[in-house]
């Protein structure tokens, strides 16, 4: 049995919305520098994660309230994780590489999400993209010069990395639980903290003007 409670559910939302957050000032800050696919490929992913983690959270709350066991909802949200990270990798590396062409991505948006029963090629799939999406921050900070972003970058990354580890053992039990919430809920305000570090540099430096960072 899952050991889930009102509050676990709870606390599970923050880095739902937290990330979602994040996301957004990144677009915001990056918008410029970005196509239209880019800038697409990017909202997608954002939006698939959040949509993702919206519906683990909601299966906690039935689940919680002792209102139904709709596993559906939660298994889901691996699929979309995968998809939502390789989406917002390749907008990133498309946009850090002059003349990239990435035409042919335009199929993965009907990529219908599967509902499987092994995690594991959805947990490597998360694995590489969420590494290539981290590599793509720092990157950017670096580029910024950005010292401290870059640093909270790869804190973050750690933090991430230990998550998907974690999700290899998950046994639903209530010790995992809270300790898989306490690292995502680190990792997300990490994440946030970078954000907002890149729109900062970005304002101060006025590098959206005044010099080129892809």
């Amino acid at each position: 049995m899952n050991n889930i409670s009102i509050l676990m559910t709870i606390v599970d939302a923050v880095p739902v919305v937290v990330f979602f957050i994040t996301t957004t000032t990144i677009m915001k800050s990056l918008y410029s520098k970005m196509t239209e696919l880019q800038y697409a490929l990017f909202s997608a992913g954002s939006i698939m994660m959040f949509s993702g983690g919206l519906m683990k959270v909601l299966w906690k709350l039935l689940y919680a309230l002792n209102i139904c066991n709709y596993q559906v909802l939660s298994d889901v949200f691996m699929p979309l994780q995968s998809l939502s990270f390789i989406f917002m990798a390749v907008s990133f590396i498309a946009m850090l590489r002059k003349n990239s062409k990435i035409e042919t991505i335009e199929r993965a948006n009907a990529v219908a999400v599967p509902v499987v029963t092994t995690k594991m090629p959805f947990i490597i799939c998360t694995f590489l993209a969420m590494t290539s999406w981290h590599v793509c921050l720092a990157t950017i900070c670096k580029r910024i010069e950005s010292k401290k972003g870059v640093f909270l970058t790869v804190t973050a990354y750690v933090f991430m990395l230990t998550q998907v580890f974690i999700s290899i053992k998950f046994d639903n039990s209530g010790i995992m639980n809270w300790i898989a919430e306490t690292i995502n809920l680190i990792a997300q305000f990490l994440l946030l903290a970078v954000s907002r570090n890149i729109k900062k540099s970005l304002e101060r430096l006025d590098i959206v003007r005044r010099y080129e960072i892809v």
